[in-house]
């Protein structure tokens, strides 16, 4: 049996259904080094001990208060199909999303359909 390649859908739902909440520090540095403070502004560094760092997102920086869904997902008019704004710099638990089939299954991705 052929395994199906998985093949994006644009559905967005990996972004509003399967959010995190931590991103790794290298995604932070990649970040500094492309002056992408619009992303930054949206992390909260929190002190886990020994110096390092927990990075949370996707907080408000208005209101400092955590938001539901990812605040880079874009709908496309018209139809049911979202872009990612920050594609290019997305954090690293997304360039390797999905983590199995099950997990696309499980949040309604229909990326390994037909």
């Amino acid at each position: 049996m052929t395994q199906k390649k998985f093949n994006c859908k644009q559905c967005g739902n990996c972004c509003l259904y399967a959010c995190f909440d931590e991103v790794e520090e290298a995604d932070i540095r990649l970040w500094e080094e492309k002056g992408r403070t619009d992303i930054l502004d949206w992390v909260r560094r929190k002190p886990i001990g020994d110096g390092d760092y927990a990075y949370e997102v996707w907080i408000d920086p208005r209101t400092r208060e955590e938001v539901d869904g990812c605040p880079w997902l874009k709908s496309l008019p018209g139809n049911s199909q979202h872009i990612c704004q920050i594609y290019d710099v997305r954090p690293t638990i997304c360039r390797y999303f999905p983590a199995s089939r099950k997990h696309a299954a499980e949040i309604g991705c229909k990326g390994f359909e037909e």
